[in-house]
């Protein structure tokens, strides 16, 4: 049985939205950065300063989410590394 899986990984952030906390995409500049602090709620960006960044992926058709810290430098950095060893465990 061939592996249909995507081996993508996201980095989303939790946040505070009218309908409790939710788990956004965030936003990334053209050249590809995180722009810190802006998410994607109800198809509209919104500035959210409160919440954590996660990285997430799907284990065997699993959700996974491995909270990655507040700082959004910091997240972008880390996504790169487990997105390779997540890749490489599948």
């Amino acid at each position: 049985m061939a592996n249909t899986q995507s081996k993508e990984v996201n980095l989303t952030k939790r946040v505070q939205t009218s309908k409790g906390l939710r788990y956004c995409p965030i936003v990334l500049s053209p050249n590809g950065r995180v722009k810190p602090d802006l998410v994607i709620v109800n198809g509209q960006q919104e500035r959210h300063s409160e919440g954590a960044y996660y990285l997430e992926w799907r284990e065997n058709g699993k959700r996974v989410r491995l909270s990655v810290g507040k700082d959004a430098q910091d997240a972008s950095a880390r996504r790169t590394p487990v997105a390779y060893s997540v890749i490489n465990t599948m």
